[in-house]
């Protein structure tokens, strides 16, 4: 079986939370509105917090800095076909709302 690992955050910012929507040419779940994140990284399958903040920042621009709270909630974990998918899922606060969209998607 492969094991698929993913590290996603929901980003609040007072009431409000940061998504990203895909672009359109992405062939994973484009157009859809997810939270923020991606797969590990061989080197990062032990530390998915450190895989989480990576993503941050290659999505938002936002570094750990600008991050408070940041708090691993759930594990979800799904059999599908021959594929163990595990998904690291973190809860945090952002200081600012000063992002930068990236290549992955328009942020919101």
């Amino acid at each position: 079986m492969i094991t698929l690992r993913r590290a996603v955050a929901f980003l609040f910012h007072e009431n409000q939370l940061l998504f990203m929507q895909k672009e359109n040419k992405n062939s994973f779940l484009s157009g859809m509105v997810i939270p923020i994140g991606g797969h590990l990284e061989q080197h990062e399958i032990s530390i998915p917090k450190e895989a989480c903040l990576r993503e941050i920042e290659d999505e938002t621009g936002l570094t750990k800095d600008d991050l408070s709270y940041l708090n691993l909630k759930y594990i979800v974990l799904r059999i599908k076909d021959t594929e163990i998918r595990i998904q690291y899922v973190y809860f945090g606060n952002v200081k600012h709302t000063n992002v930068v969209d990236s290549e992955e998607g328009r942020l919101f």
